[in-house]
């Protein structure tokens, strides 16, 4: 089977949502020349798509084939978005949904920008009533830091339902949670 070098490159770049092929170069870490030698040879680099798809936890049936479309793989992202929130932070949430409240995370051009503002986030008048402390602001940065750039593009483009649906998934799971410690 023969790969179209221009497909394949185009689909890492629809899928990341980078405006160009030089923002690719840069991930990929290579010079454009290469990428340009690449185009002109019809050469696919595999072993650097494959990190990318690594890195990114992307699919590379998508990414070689074309197998999937978009809206599955968001769905992909939300669902690695969702477990990731849940399995590493509670109170957490509390926090962020308090940060986001008080800025307009859109407004920001990147996220050290957005981490900038958190670290300034004054958590005095939260920590008396959830318990939040340094550690929970530096969890949630480390949080963001950990974002794949299109996880980070999902949480502040959507951040009000973000936080709405990952709160009544929370609230569904101590029901349940609840459910089994009475029938116990």
């Amino acid at each position: 089977m023969n790969f179209d070098f221009e497909d394949i490159i185009n689909r890492i770049i629809n899928i990341l949502k980078i405006k160009n092929k030089a923002e690719l170069c840069r991930i990929m870490n290579v010079s454009t020349a290469t990428m340009g030698n690449w185009k002109t040879r019809n050469k696919i680099p595999y072993e650097e798509i494959l990190l990318i798809c690594e890195k990114y936890q992307l699919s590379s049936d998508y990414i070689f084939f074309g197998i999937g479309n978009l809206k599955e793989i968001e769905l992909m992202i939300k669902g690695r978005l969702s477990e990731k929130v849940l399995n590493n932070f509670q109170p957490e949430l509390l926090l962020f949904h308090e940060v986001f409240k008080s800025i307009n995370p859109i407004s920001y051009n990147s996220k050290e920008e957005l981490i900038i503002d958190i670290q300034k986030f004054d958590i005095s008048f939260t920590n008396k009533i959830f318990q939040i402390n340094e550690q929970t602001k530096n969890n949630i940065i480390a949080f963001l830091i950990e974002l794949s750039p299109e996880e980070y593009e999902y949480v502040i483009k959507y951040n009000n339902n973000f936080l709405e649906i990952i709160f009544q998934f929370r609230n569904f799971t101590n029901k349940i949670f609840t459910l089994d410690k009475v029938s116990s």
